[in-house]
């Protein structure tokens, strides 16, 4: 089954407090939300997690949460790497308040690092994170880590796999916007790589992971060196589409959690998803 759904506020949720945000999802048969924590955890965290699990448990809604988008584990220095650990490890805390299981955490950037010592870097890091993980005894979550979008960004299809290979709970999350940009227009323009990519998690996933698979979605704005900012499903210049995805997850019977982040209009572009979707599988 595929399930979709919205990560933060849209502008039609812009003034509302998260106790009606809710209700919203439900009302609007939005199966999902993504909580972002990306400045970091709230001061008062405990009290907002307790808003959230009283507005979306209710009405069944599935929860993950964000962490902090500036996560680089990548960086060479262990001060650094230790902070980074900080900020996952917080992520872990307030997702276990408001009782989800998923944070999507972004591996970093190579800087001014060549490719491939950027990515033994990011091996080694991760390495430490799971040690972390283990030693607090951090069963039951699961770290899905992100497909980013602009080049010097870690993070390829191929590169998030490899990193996934480092831990039990470390899964991809499959943004395909970001696999569109860093590609500068490849799924807008040859839509079938979305089965080529889908077969290749396939192939290297075990069922275990494959089965609970994390996918943002959204239109971007690219440039020379990636993606620039997210637009909403009514641009047509720069893509993806959306449709390809679903027809190949569809294909090769994937379940997902499939998260919008459109640029304002993410509930709107969400159940245009959803809709799509229910129509194949009436």
């Amino acid at each position: 089954m595929i399930k979709f759904g919205m990560a933060g506020r849209s502008n039609l949720l812009e003034d509302v407090d998260i106790s009606g945000i809710g209700s919203y999802c439900s009302e609007n048969k939005i199966d999902l939300y993504e909580y972002p924590i990306v400045r970091g955890l709230p001061l008062y965290h405990q009290q907002i997690a307790d808003k959230i699990k009283k507005a979306f448990k209710p009405y069944n809604i599935g929860l993950s949460v964000h962490a902090p988008y500036y996560t680089n584990f990548a960086n060479p220095d262990p001060e650094k790497i230790e902070s980074n650990i900080g900020y996952v490890t917080s992520s872990i805390l307030f997702a276990n308040e408001i009782e989800s299981d998923r944070i999507i955490v972004h591996p970093g950037s190579q800087r001014d690092l060549e490719r491939i010592d950027a990515i033994s870097i990011t091996h080694k890091n991760l390495h430490k994170l799971k040690q972390v993980l283990d030693d607090s005894n951090s069963e039951g979550v699961y770290i899905y880590l992100e497909t980013l979008g602009i080049i010097r960004q870690m993070g390829t299809v191929e590169e998030i796999l490899d990193m996934c290979m480092v831990d039990k709970r470390f899964i991809p999350c499959l943004d395909f916007g970001h696999i569109n940009t860093r590609y500068l227009g490849l799924l807008k323009n040859d839509p079938a790589q979305y089965e080529n990519i889908l077969k290749l998690c396939k192939d290297s996933l075990p069922e275990n992971k494959l089965n609970r698979l994390h996918i943002h979605f959204s239109k971007i704005i690219y440039g020379p060196k990636g993606e620039r900012a997210h637009t909403t499903f009514a641009d047509d210049t720069y893509g993806p589409d959306f449709e390809p995805m679903i027809d190949a997850l569809l294909k090769l019977n994937i379940p997902a959690h499939v998260i919008c982040e459109s640029a304002g209009t993410q509930d709107i572009d969400s159940l245009s998803m959803k809709n799509y979707y229910n129509s194949l599988i009436r």
